[in-house]
């Protein structure tokens, strides 16, 4: 509807029906807004039974992995594992929630390992049984190796949610 009053400038009113249609549209779109906003914000992946999700309490695999970050855990044997691999594994056999995430730098049988370090001689019972030595990369010193019945699993996934500043 156009309305011309005396000073002659054209007023153009809306119905109130027009109105609302439109400010029905504009809340249309800013919802839409932030929904695609909400998509963008990571998903974790769920739990099974092989697979388990860790919130990494240190910083001891900085810069890889660093205090914040997510963990996707799958279990595995240490015949699955390859020098180089992040590993979780439990230093507390009782508490299936302590775990220890480092780098594998070394996998061998018992029995090549030295005395001090858990070793036994050739032959004996245990030497063939495969044990996994590991290090954090912020870490200067090596871990103790261990047996494989303390490895938990292999990391497949982080999920970068700590602080990298």
């Amino acid at each position: 509807m156009l309305f011309v009053p005396r000073n002659g400038k054209i007023i153009v009113m809306m119905k109130c029906r027009k109105l609302l249609t439109v400010l029905c549209l504009l809340a249309l779109v800013c919802s839409l807004c932030a929904c695609t906003r909400a998509t963008l914000v990571p998903v974790l992946p769920t739990e099974s039974a092989d697979t388990k999700i860790f919130e990494i309490k240190s910083n001891s695999m900085s810069p890889e992995i660093v205090r914040g970050d997510t963990v996707v855990i799958r279990k595995c044997t240490a015949a699955e594992l390859q020098v180089g691999d992040i590993i979780a594994m439990r230093p507390n056999r009782n508490n299936e929630n302590s775990l220890l995430v480092h780098r594998v730098i070394h996998i061998c049988k018992r029995g090549e390992l030295p005395p001090n370090l858990g070793g036994v001689a050739p032959g004996e019972d245990g030497a063939d049984e495969i044990w996994i030595k590991t290090r954090g990369d912020n870490a200067d010193m090596d871990d103790p190796p261990f047996p494989e019945s303390m490895l938990y699993g292999i990391v497949v996934d982080v999920i970068r949610t700590g602080n990298r500043a």
